[in-house]
């Protein structure tokens, strides 16, 4: 008893965090696709920061964490993204759609997807602890 009235705060103010962020990217993606940004400043940093806010809705994880994103270039006004998702991934175009919406926006940067297709996703930090053990 004592445990769960400890944790209800928590994940409140969990819940209430994320609801933030939330509203924030959405009004930052607002201004953007109207012209209302001044300056903004398109890096590795800031690819990687909207990269880690795209989630596939299946494991409630983003796509860097998935290791789906195997490599990106900014260069000349392109975003390119080199992109693996399970073959007949039901959630495909879910996670395109959301890798439009932070990236393909962007003033002045086309996204261009390279996309290819796997059997099956590998967790990388399985495959670094089984060839540690070998």
């Amino acid at each position: 008893m004592r445990l769960t009235l400890l944790l209800a705060p928590l994940i409140k103010f969990h819940c209430a965090v994320l609801a933030v962020d939330t509203l924030k990217s959405a009004i930052r993606l607002y201004e953007e696709q109207h012209g209302l940004v001044k300056e903004l400043v398109v890096d590795e940093h800031l690819i990687r920061s909207r990269l880690r806010r795209v989630l596939h809705p299946n494991w409630g994880k983003d796509i860097i964490t998935l290791r789906m994103v195997k490599g990106f270039k900014l260069k000349d006004g392109v975003i390119e993204l080199d992109l693996v998702f399970k073959k007949d991934d039901p959630f495909k175009d879910h996670v395109l759609e959301e890798l439009d919406e932070k990236l393909g926006h962007l003033p002045g940067y086309k996204l261009k997807l390279n996309i290819r297709e796997a059997d099956k996703l590998v967790n990388l930090r399985l495959e670094q602890e089984r060839l540690q053990n070998e």
